[in-house]
């Protein structure tokens, strides 16, 4: 692949409404400068709300219009496109545990020749099964869109992710991570990946 330096950067302002809603916007900007001449840049606005729903429940939110520069040097020219930015979750905090669900999509530089633009969808659980055990959970997809040279690329990525660990001492923990991913694409389909551990840890 080709080398690059990514630039992120954002500024934002809210506004607490009242003691439940927050409301306010921000401007996001992405540049990548790759070697050979090539860059991506990408900038637009989002509104942005946090809403607590209740004692339990937060809902954030931000949507806006992202305009996006592909300058693939002087052969090939620059692109330029404009499509929806969003992210929003959905959690709940316990005194056991917390649970969230997730959405974004966003256009990304990771690659050069066209920037695939990137929906996704998860929930992550956590939960303290007693003063000595944990367990965390986490399930996503994210489906990949690249068109580049009249040719359209779909990916789609899924993975779950599990683990579980006690605390043996006030300084020793042991537990098990569990994992697998699977990997959709246009054309043949690589193996679904799955694996595990086991570990120690001490501080």
């Amino acid at each position: 692949g080709l080398d690059y330096t990514q630039y992120d950067t954002s500024l934002s302002l809210d506004r607490q409404v009242n003691e439940r809603l927050t409301i306010g916007g921000q401007v996001i900007a992405t540049y990548a400068d790759y070697t050979g001449g090539q860059s991506f840049y990408s900038f637009g606005p989002q509104a942005t709300a946090r809403l607590r729903l209740n004692e339990q429940w937060d809902l954030n939110g931000a949507v806006g219009v992202v305009r996006t520069t592909i300058d693939r040097g002087p052969l090939l020219g620059k692109d330029n496109s404009f499509d929806l930015s969003l992210d929003g979750s959905i959690c709940s905090t316990l005194s056991t545990g917390r649970l969230c669900g997730r959405v974004s999509r966003r256009t990304l530089s990771s690659v050069v020749g066209g920037a695939p633009t990137t929906t996704s969808a998860g929930i992550d659980y956590s939960r303290r099964l007693s003063v000595r055990d944990n367990i965390r959970l986490n399930f996503g997809v994210a489906r990949s869109d690249n068109s580049f040279g009249g040719v359209d690329r779909k990916t789609t990525f899924t993975s779950l992710v599990g683990s579980y660990d006690r605390q043996v001492s006030p300084r020793l923990a042991a537990g098990v991570n569990l994992e697998g991913r699977r990997v959709a694409q246009s054309g043949p389909n690589p193996r679904s990946d799955v694996g595990g551990s086991v570990f120690l840890r001490y501080r």
